[in-house]
């Protein structure tokens, strides 16, 4: 997914009906216009649109693309949120009655990092937990609720808060190279399901032989894990 871009005090009207791609007016006045403020046709931008400036009814959250022309255009990529008449229709694009909306560019809380009271950065694609093991216990951590030890080199992580799913990032690493040479390595368990959305299962091994790994306790195994807040 592009990266999505952010544009100062952009605030425009739209008579687009119906749930497609949005045509772009003029600016509300003390307001600009994403050609002046300098947001670039082709950029992914997060948005709202309103049924009103003073008491909306109707609003829309969501991710589209900018392109430029007579007039702009704004397409619905992504929704994320709606409401129409005081119901929810989360997910879906509204389906807007004749009539002025306005459309304004602002981060959404999906997409904005946010820094908690022990300084930790929460985003999508940044660590959302990390560990430093060496066998015997934790050195340092962040986002981790508790370990579980397996036995020599095998350790499950459970985490502070659990990622939306199962498909996150894990970068392990190990400080040990074996007396023949066969570098040692921190991965996740070759079994996918002791991969979780509130745990992961971790292995220390190396491989000295056809005949399988070997598991050990290297002096400092460190891992990261990163995905959607």
């Amino acid at each position: 997914m592009a990266r999505t871009v952010l544009g100062d005090a952009v605030l425009v009207t739209t008579t687009t009906t119906g749930t497609g791609t949005y045509a772009l007016g003029s600016a509300v006045a003390g307001y600009f216009h994403p050609a002046d403020a300098n947001v670039a046709s082709g950029s992914r931008v997060s948005f709202v649109v309103v049924d009103s400036l003073t008491a909306p009814t109707a609003r829309e959250i969501g991710e589209g693309v900018l392109t430029t022309g007579s007039p702009w255009t704004l397409t619905r990529a992504t929704i994320r949120n709606s409401l129409f008449d005081g119901a929810s229709v989360s997910g879906s694009a509204l389906n807007w009655p004749a009539g002025t909306r306005y459309v304004f560019l602002t981060p959404i809380a999906a997409r904005t990092p946010q820094l908690d009271t022990d300084n930790a950065l929460h985003a999508v694609n940044v660590p959302k937990a990390w560990a430093v093991f060496n066998g015997s216990g934790l050195i340092a951590s962040h986002g981790i609720a508790s370990i579980t030890d397996h036995g020599v080199g095998d350790v499950t992580f459970t985490f502070d808060e659990a990622f939306p799913d199962a498909n996150y990032c894990i970068l392990g690493t190990a400080s040990l190279i074996s007396s023949d040479g066969a570098i040692t390595t921190f991965q996740p368990r070759s079994d996918t399901s002791q991969i979780a959305a509130s745990a992961c299962r971790m292995l220390c091994s190396y491989d000295v032989s056809a005949s399988g790994r070997t598991a050990v306790d290297a002096p400092y195994m460190s891992v990261s894990f990163l995905g959607e807040p």
